[in-house]
């Protein structure tokens, strides 16, 4: 009972926003001057996840009966698995207009599966202007497994929250040596972030036990703690243990 009721305490403290072991040492300054960007990102991540619940909502309420027969027919196709399919697919997926219809039809590629459903997918990504066929391509990419394209967007795609999502679908699909790279690479607590969403996504506990002893960074200890706190392994236990024993 005590060793449990130590572990709540160390979850609890590691968690607190402001608080916390590796807090008291944090640089007040560099956590404030991160704070609006850290600010931006979290309303960015808001309106995305506002978009999807209404486009789910929509959905559950019914919406337009037309467009739910097109999304099963889209479905079937992607079941169908056929040179054909896969074509009429690729034509629905590169389309102009119909947003959610080509965010419908990127998402049976990647169920598909194949070489050239992940091509199709990565050649729409590119091609696409609007952000939500942007997104809908890099969650078909995740659903179709292709750690590669994913990696290589993570490191060279531009714009930020489009990289913060390559990221994600890497974590979702446990590409632990690719978060690895990217993590070796991040040079700021900004960088970082991102990869050790992932790393918890991905349930790797290793780097993140490394980060939480040995990073320089105050803030990236901290950050590395909060994430082991959510993870239920041994390992992530004995963590915060040696951490209230200091």
């Amino acid at each position: 009972m005590r060793r449990a009721g130590i572990v709540a305490m160390a979850a609890l403290i590691v968690g607190q926003a402001g608080g916390g072991l590796l807090a008291q040492t944090a640089p007040e300054p560099a956590r404030t001057e991160r704070e609006p960007q850290a600010a931006d990102r979290a309303r960015e991540r808001a309106e995305r996840d506002r978009a999807r619940a209404e486009r789910d909502r929509r959905r559950a309420e019914g919406g337009d009966e037309r467009a739910e027969l097109k999304r099963a027919a889209l479905h079937g196709l992607a079941m169908s698995g056929t040179t054909e399919s896969r074509a009429a697919l690729a034509r629905i997926a590169k389309g102009a207009g119909q947003p959610e219809l080509r965010a419908e039809a990127l998402h049976a590629l990647g169920i598909s599966g194949g070489e050239e459903s992940r091509a199709l997918i990565s050649e729409v990504y590119a091609a696409a202007a609007e952000a939500e066929v942007k997104e809908a391509a890099l969650h078909a990419l995740m659903v179709a497994g292709d750690k590669s394209r994913l990696f290589a967007l993570a490191q060279g795609e531009k714009d930020p929250g489009l990289r913060e999502q390559a990221v994600r679908m890497l974590g979702i699909t446990g590409a632990k040596a690719e978060l690895a790279q990217l993590l070796a690479a991040a040079k700021t607590l900004e960088e970082r972030e991102p990869v050790l969403d992932a790393l918890f996504l991905a349930g790797d506990t290793e780097p993140l036990i490394v980060l939480a002893r040995d990073a320089k960074d105050p803030e990236t200890r901290r950050a590395a703690v909060q994430k082991l706190a959510l993870m239920r392994s041994p390992e992530a236990t004995k963590l915060m243990l040696e951490i209230l024993e200091q």
